[in-house]
């Protein structure tokens, strides 16, 4: 580990269950296989336990190694892990929930207590790094990303996720006929919609509190 840390304040980035800010500091971790690859750091919460550095690390760099032989990062990426155990991230999403705003930060909460959530961490980071090269690529930040744009963006980092790991991840879940349609009720007069409490609602909320959507999208592509 690095002894350089930074502090920084982030919308709840794991599930976005909360709108307000918190403050994080994370230290960078160096290694062989990091130090090497300018393509991303890596970096962990400050006082995050050894275990989990030292479990979590290992599979965040084959999954930035399987993902960059589809998809080369364009920019130097930011991966900053966190251990994260709340009910909503050990369950529904099966111990990993990830965030990312820009295309040069990514944030990954982690729960090493979950049995599947190695499986889950490596679709997550090949979800989130798409996130940043199309970032990139646009131009934009998580902000000013409207329903439909978001729509394509999850959907699109969704198979980009069954590409490089060949499944779907644990959270992962085909859509009904009639999901769809419920869905579609809802969104279709708000694809313009700039409101973050409805981009929670629909992509973010626990599926036993009113799930409208979760992170199934890759099937709403061709809506």
């Amino acid at each position: 580990m690095k002894s350089i840390s930074r502090s920084l304040r982030i919308g709840c980035f794991a599930t976005g269950l909360q709108a307000k800010q918190v403050s994080l500091s994370f230290i960078d971790a160096v290694g062989p296989s990091l130090s090497s690859a300018r393509a991303y750091r890596l970096s962990f919460l400050k006082g995050a336990p050894k275990r989990f550095v030292q479990e979590v690390g290992p599979i965040v760099s084959e999954a930035v190694v399987s993902t960059q032989r589809i998809l080369p990062l364009e920019t130097q990426v930011q991966l900053r892990m966190t251990p994260d155990t709340r009910e909503a991230v050990s369950t529904y999403m099966h111990g990993t929930a990830g965030y990312t705003p820009d295309s040069k930060h990514v944030y990954l909460g982690v729960d090493i207590r979950v049995k599947d959530w190695r499986d889950s961490l490596t679709s997550s980071v090949a979800h989130e790094l798409n996130h940043t090269v199309r970032h990139h690529r646009m131009g934009t930040h998580r902000g000013q990303l409207n329903m439909l744009d978001t729509l394509a963006f999850e959907g699109l980092a969704q198979c980009f996720e069954k590409e490089v790991c060949g499944k779907l991840p644990p959270y992962s879940s085909p859509l009904s006929a009639q999901q769809i349609r419920k869905v579609w009720d809802v969104i279709k007069d708000e694809l313009d919609s700039l409101d973050e409490a409805l981009y929670r609602r629909v992509f973010f909320a626990r599926k036993t509190r009113g799930c409208l959507l979760g992170l199934d999208t890759d099937f709403l592509i061709g809506l």
